[in-house]
């Protein structure tokens, strides 16, 4: 969610930037296609019994009356591409809301993780045009909103959009609009259109909104002018303050996409970290004496120019505690999002595979030779090395078989000493029948077995069939006991598996690292895994 552009860029924001970007058809826009998405997926909770709420029902729930148009699957179609066990459907519900918002130049509305997806459809109880006033009162209270926030709601996701002539012709005649999309507050949208349009109109009385003027009024589906004037337009008129509809629709937005059932416990809201380790991956070398130590480390540069950083470097610790060594970095990109900018500055460094590492602080140098010392809050960057994958002996070999699978093998170190046996945590996903276009993920557990060893580690292994759909987009954990090598993706592996021992690209050369410990042949320890 933080990088649209530069080093790292992710696609997630391309669909919606720039704000009035369609899906290739005339007369729809995305980023309200996805607000409307999460609106209609949490619409049907039930707050008094703390059912439903933002929750991807919606997947099971797009041929009902009350969800009709293509916006829903088309929403869904580009969200699982990015489903993972990491981010459900409805966090990236969530994430689209926010992002859809932020690239019409709407307020930054927090967004916490931790959604669950339903697994079957919901209720009923979405607001359509034609239901009474006092239904729409009752159904906003249902979700947990008083009627000034239901106002509030409806005009903050009326801001931009509009409605189809298609799907609805008694609110706007066919071949009375341009591209048959009556628009909510006027007849463009450009990028800075989140805006106060849609109430600031409607109380000068000259609103193009078809949901409060027009043939709407006479078919009885004039829902927002009866929604905007229960409370007699108390709540809108306060709307045509740009900065209250900001304010106000950043904290009704947020509470639309945090509705959800009190089982689920959505964590802190998502904020940028000022340096975050991005990919750190330790590998054992062959012959075993060496582990190669590789990754980058983002720094936010938002609040500290780039040009200002002289230089970045890693200081570590060995696997009992002790001082490591020294990693230095160079600039490998910078990117950039909404509201924040980041340089990434890579290392590789060669480690003793018997002293090895633990964790890490980062120094961050700056010009006048100011030095930020960052420690993840006193506890370091921890590594963790009782077991780590192998990439360069993985592989997920390119030829299917018969049945349309592919062979996933998966090598890891395990640490000889640490005691257990490690296995692979592979959650693939499956495509679902009936028309569904979200796939289910399915996860199952991989034992592993023993090969050779070499130095203070053992290699083993794992060998599996995987459907060939879907996979490269499989993750995996190599686990053993608490300790974990987390989120490694298939789509990372190369088509066939060296033998430990060949030279490959993994391989890292040590000029980046100094000692300032000698080896010693203490027992290892366990770690805490991965960065936070």
């Amino acid at each position: 969610m933080y990088l649209t552009q530069g080093y790292r860029k992710r696609t997630f924001t391309d669909s919606v930037t720039p704000c009035d970007k369609s899906p290739n058809t005339a007369g729809r826009i995305n980023a309200a296609e996805w607000i409307r998405t999460a609106f209609h997926d949490m619409a049907t909770a039930d707050s008094y019994n703390g059912i439903g709420g933002l929750d991807a029902s919606l997947q099971f729930e797009i041929g009902r009356s009350e969800n009709i148009g293509p916006a829903f699957e088309t929403t869904f179609i580009f969200l699982q591409a990015f489903l993972s066990v990491r981010s459900s459907i409805s966090d990236l519900l969530a994430l689209s809301m926010y992002t859809a918002v932020r690239a019409c130049g709407g307020p930054i509305v927090p967004i916490r993780a931790g959604r669950i997806d339903a697994t079957q459809a919901g209720s009923t109880g979405v607001p359509v045009p034609e239901n009474p006033t006092q239904t729409f009162v009752a159904q906003f209270a249902r979700m947990g909103f008083n009627t000034s926030e239901m106002i509030e709601l409806t005009a903050c996701g009326h801001t931009i959009g509009g409605v189809h002539a298609a799907q609805f012709p008694l609110i706007v005649a066919p071949g009375t609009a341009k591209n048959e999309y009556q628009l909510f507050d006027d007849a463009t949208q450009a990028q800075t259109k989140f805006d106060n349009g849609v109430a600031r109109d409607y109380i000068l009385g000259n609103t193009t909104n078809a949901l409060a003027v027009g043939i709407s009024v006479g078919s009885k589906r004039d829902s927002d002018n009866r929604v905007f004037s229960v409370d007699k337009n108390v709540t809108i008129k306060a709307l045509t303050n740009p900065v209250v509809f900001h304010d106000r629709c950043k904290v009704v937005l947020q509470q639309m996409i945090d509705v959800v059932p009190p089982t689920v416990n959505l964590t802190a809201p998502i904020e940028p970290y000022e340096i975050k380790p991005v990919n750190p991956q330790l590998t054992l070398v062959a012959p075993g004496t060496t582990l190669s130590f590789a990754g980058e480390i983002r720094v936010r540069t938002t609040v500290r120019a780039a040009d200002q950083i002289s230089s970045v470097k890693l200081v570590y610790k060995d696997r009992n505690g002790k001082a490591g060594g020294t990693i230095t970095t160079t600039s490998a990109g910078t990117g950039s999002g909404f509201d924040d900018s980041f340089t990434f500055y890579k290392f590789a460094a060669s480690i003793d595979s018997t002293t090895s590492i633990s964790s890490f602080t980062v120094e961050v140098e700056v010009a006048g030779g100011t030095t930020e010392t960052h420690d993840n809050n006193g506890e370091g960057y921890p590594v963790e090395d009782s077991v780590i994958l192998q990439s360069p002996q993985s592989c997920l070999e390119l030829f299917t078989d018969a049945d349309n699978n592919r062979t996933l093998t998966v090598v890891a170190a395990k640490r000889t000493a640490v005691t257990g046996t490690p296995a692979v945590e592979l959650d693939s996903l499956k495509a679902r029948t009936g028309g569904l276009v979200v796939p289910m993920l399915t996860h199952s557990s991989l034992p592993m077995t023993a090969g050779k060893s070499y130095g203070p580690y053992t290699l083993y292994s794992v060998t599996t069939k995987i459907g060939s759909t879907l996979s490269l987009r499989a993750t995996f954990d190599v686990t053993l006991g608490t300790a974990k090598d987390v989120f490694k993706r298939t789509s990372g592996l190369p088509n066939s598996c060296a033998p430990f021992g060949e030279n490959t690209s993994t391989s890292t050369s040590p000029p980046t690292s100094t000692s300032t410990a000698p080896p010693t042949t203490s027992e290892p320890s366990s770690t805490t895994a991965g960065p936070s």
